[in-house]
């Protein structure tokens, strides 16, 4: 009924078959009309399959750019259970889905850091690198702190080579976008800086 539909669906075969051996570089989806592929794309990189289509890739729809975001969101100001529920469904936080999904269907309507304290243990690491991060929020400035988020979510688990690559670059495009923000206002708090990166994207700045 809904085309998110059809390309979760298209997806989750698509994630069968590399499972079962085939290699993603012989999977496609065609699409009726060019309009459609970047919230198909979305969509893909969301269920954490690697997504190439004709054009250049915007920094902000890659999946990498989109967690970490969500980490520095929630470090801002982790009383937004919304925000936490971001980051218990993101895969690339490594929380079993099912796990995210009961974890939010118990706790969902009073969700906070506490609740994710006594969870299974897979939760319990989310809560720690969240409240890590959100203690130092007001000590450091901007640059730091996506330094320390992307170290926290990309570089202490080991990655293949591509992925690693690609969120190097997602890591060092960041901090370029730290600094020029900190050009502007050397006293730019984090939520501040997350207010600058949606106008970015929202403007459509090509990054």
């Amino acid at each position: 009924e809904y085309p998110r539909d059809e390309i979760l669906r298209a997806g989750l075969e698509i994630k069968k078959k590399i499972k079962e051996g085939l290699s993603p570089s012989d999977c496609a989806i065609l699409m009726p009309k060019n309009s459609q592929v970047k919230s198909a794309s979305a969509v893909l990189l969301d269920m954490g399959l690697p997504v190439a289509s004709l054009g250049k890739t915007s920094f902000f729809s890659l999946s990498e750019t989109r967690s970490l975001i969500r980490l520095l969101k929630v470090s801002s100001d982790p009383t937004f259970g919304d925000r936490i529920a971001q980051v218990l469904l993101d895969p690339e936080f490594d929380v079993p889905f099912l796990l995210s999904q009961k974890f939010l269907r118990e706790h969902g309507s009073r969700l906070s850091l506490d609740k994710l304290k006594s969870a299974d243990p897979e939760i319990i690491k989310i809560s720690e690198m969240i409240e890590s991060l959100s203690s130092v929020v007001l000590k450091e400035n901007i640059y730091t702190m996506v330094q320390k988020a992307a170290h926290a979510l990309f570089f202490e688990k080991a990655e293949t080579h591509r992925k690693l690559t690609l969120e190097v670059e997602v890591t060092r495009t960041m901090l370029h976008l730290a600094l020029d923000a900190m050009e502007k206002n050397n006293k730019i708090s984090l939520e501040e800086f997350l207010v600058f990166l949606e106008r970015l994207e929202e403007y459509g700045q090509d990054i």
